[in-house]
């Protein structure tokens, strides 16, 4: 179900509604269909085998073709800006790609609407009860759902003991104010009156629920929300981040999935870095990658080697894939945001968002983006959110490790390090992250240099040695 424009405004009333009516319940229920439900239907058909109509067919023959002129195009465009050709020629090359884009996406939406057999399978998913989802729920472990509309802000916060709802007085505008103030900083200066402000707003009066307390935490957001640090929020005495693991989640439709088995997985990880040509140096990206890799006894893909070609050949046979390397987000066409690795005979090395969910990474573990703004990505009225980590999790990654702003180069690295220690030593995913979080703010203890990696999808289980 997609939900836009007057049809989104008309939940927003509905569920403020039937929480003054004391029916939190049902408030969730149409909360969850209010949100993401494009995105969250394709991550739910992976698990299940749903087999493709001839007019699915059809359409998916049509993009593959328009991808492939896509990929030819923007071949072309590279050529022309490095070889420096005449102004016109190169903006008349310009002028097709981007036309070709817009062909492009309205094929995808085409396809989203084919009402063949998979959006005929799609359209019958419904989201589960709270009651399901907190069955889920291990003891001290929460879900904190948020539902913004125009005036008010509704929590809804999951226990495996109990199910909640709050009205927040902070409406739209207000958290995307704060927001951008907040997320306005860099290493020698944090705004810490945003960081207490949104925390009083936002998290201090779901402490009597057991916000402290709890061992681990998932952040469902919606709207301003999608950008927001949540683990850099103060309560005056600590970070979120510091009392508890923090992971995010698109919908809690998506908690507890079990991951599909997809190809088999023989590689432990397959590490990439790359600095291209005419982009900030990544000076520590190769390093960051070879350290990786050889704790797992393997061979980073470096320099000229981490090609988007190797890149699509390891999505089929890792278990894991860490990407060291400039992500580039496109607010105006979120479709063509994008990952820069190197160029080969085959490619020119660019791996844009669209073509992601096309990759075989069903049963990859994890994805790491060692990247700058992996974790943004522009936002529907729906709550549709086209970004590069949710790409992968469309794709059927289970946990995806993204950025919400640039990253310091150095530090970034050094954070990557301790989390795959971390991981290797057994720790959960959210938990590995947060302690490499912890370790890094001992020297480094402005949020702009810990805070920026969250993780969405699975946190994982600890593993006892």
């Amino acid at each position: 179900m997609f939900v836009a424009g007057r049809a989104a405004s008309l939940y927003e009333r509905l569920i403020l509604l039937l929480i003054r009516l004391d029916r939190k319940d049902e408030a969730f229920h149409y909360a969850e269909l209010a949100r993401s439900r494009t995105f969250v239907e394709s991550v739910l058909g992976k698990h299940a085998d749903v087999p493709a109509s001839a007019d699915d067919s059809s359409l998916l023959r049509q993009e593959q073709q328009l991808r492939l002129e896509l990929s030819s195009l923007e071949a072309a465009v590279e050529s022309a800006r490095t070889r420096r050709a005449p102004t016109a020629a190169t903006n008349l090359l310009v002028a097709q790609l981007y036309k070709k884009r817009e062909e492009y996406e309205r094929s995808l939406a085409r396809l989203k609407l084919s009402g063949g057999t998979a959006a005929a399978f799609l359209g019958r998913i419904e989201p589960p009860t709270e009651a399901k989802i907190r069955a889920r729920l291990r003891p001290r472990q929460m879900l904190l759902s948020f539902f913004v509309t125009k005036e008010k802000t509704v929590a809804f916060v999951l226990t495996s003991e109990r199910f909640n709802a709050v009205v927040l007085d902070v409406g739209r505008q207000e958290i995307e104010a704060a927001t951008t103030r907040l997320r306005d900083f860099n290493g020698a200066s944090f705004p810490s009156s945003e960081s207490l402000s949104l925390y009083a707003t936002l998290l201090r009066p779901l402490e009597r629920f057991g916000v402290r307390e709890a061992s681990q935490i998932g952040i469902v957001p919606h709207g301003p929300l999608h950008y927001l640090p949540f683990a850099a929020l103060s309560d005056g005495s600590k970070y979120l981040g510091e009392r508890a693991p923090l992971f995010y989640l698109p919908s809690a439709d998506l908690f507890g999935l079990s991951g599909s088995v997809g190809s088999p997985r023989i590689v432990p990880i397959a590490a990439f870095a790359h600095s291209r040509a005419g982009q900030a140096r990544l000076e520590y990206a190769a390093t960051e990658a070879e350290n990786i890799a050889a704790d797992y006894g393997v061979a980073a893909l470096t320099g000229a080697a981490a090609t988007a070609t190797a890149f699509r050949a390891a999505a089929a046979s890792a278990l894991r894939l860490h990407i060291a390397a400039h992500g580039v987000l496109n607010p105006v066409q979120p479709a063509f945001s994008r990952l820069l690795l190197g160029p080969d005979d085959r490619s020119d090395g660019i791996v844009n968002l669209y073509e992601i969910p096309g990759l075989p990474i069903t049963g990859v573990d994890l994805v790491t983006l060692s990247a700058c703004d992996t974790q943004l990505g522009r936002r529907s009225v729906g709550d549709e959110v086209a970004g590069i980590n949710r790409a992968f999790l469309a794709a059927g990654a289970r946990t995806v490790v993204a950025s919400l702003w640039t990253v310091d180069d150095e530090v970034g690295a050094m954070l990557m390090r301790r989390f795959y220690e971390n991981l290797r030593a057994g720790m959960s995913k959210v938990k590995a992250l947060q302690a490499a979080q912890t370790a890094i703010r001992a020297d480094h203890p402005s949020p702009y240099d810990w805070a920026p990696f969250v993780l969405n999808g699975d946190p994982g289980m600890e593993i006892v040695p």
